[in-house]
């Protein structure tokens, strides 16, 4: 239903929010493995997904979510 609702502001060419969350759950429920195409695709997502971020999100407001992020990692 995420993919449906996100489809059309989460996409980089060919390589769909839809796409990525099927691999994952092909992964996770079904425990196949992950194609080498299939990892790439994915990691490809993430990292225009993370460029996408930087670009839209205020300077201060990423600072601020990293840290976060970082602190809540340093307490596990």
């Amino acid at each position: 239903m995420l993919a449906l609702r996100v489809k059309d502001q989460f996409h980089f060419g060919r390589n769909t929010f839809t796409n990525v969350a099927n691999i994952f759950m092909h992964y996770r429920y079904a425990q196949a493995a992950v194609t080498k195409e299939e990892f790439e695709q994915v990691n490809d997502f993430h990292v225009e997904l993370l460029k996408k971020q930087r670009n839209e999100t205020k300077k201060l407001q990423l600072l601020f979510e990293e840290f976060l992020f970082l602190s809540k990692k340093s307490n596990r």
